[in-house]
């Protein structure tokens, strides 16, 4: 499968989208690259720790969809010059700078690590 360049993928995340939420925090994603299948979502590493996929969804405004139910069977189509939401439970934000990884499979180029990093403002 094709490799997916890490500038590239950088260019996904919606800049000052990083949000602290009533029980953790989340940040959008933008296609700009090309229609993709997400059949997998692996973890969010943030700030060097992994956290458990149980604890992430995925989906557009407030629909959220746990990513346990994101499968082969069940994928998550996310379209070109579509945006959506990343959320993570049970993991507060401080003020400051952090880096992520969005880490999820795609049946078109396999595993993807999205980069993040931005800061966060209480």
């Amino acid at each position: 499968m094709p490799k997916v360049p890490a500038f590239l993928l950088k260019k996904l995340y919606v800049k000052d989208s990083l949000r602290s939420t009533d029980d953790g925090f989340s940040l959008t994603i933008k296609n700009t690259l090309a229609p993709g299948t997400i059949t997998h979502v692996r973890s969010v590493v943030l700030d060097g720790q992994e956290i458990a996929v149980e604890r992430i969804a995925i989906g557009r405004g407030e629909n959220q969809r746990p990513a346990v139910r994101i499968t082969p069977q069940t994928p998550f189509i996310f379209n070109l010059n579509e945006e959506a939401q990343v959320w993570v439970k049970g993991t507060r934000l401080t003020a400051g700078r952090h880096q992520l990884l969005v880490r999820v499979t795609t049946k078109e180029v396999g595993d993807l690590d999205i980069p993040v990093e931005d800061e966060y403002h209480e």
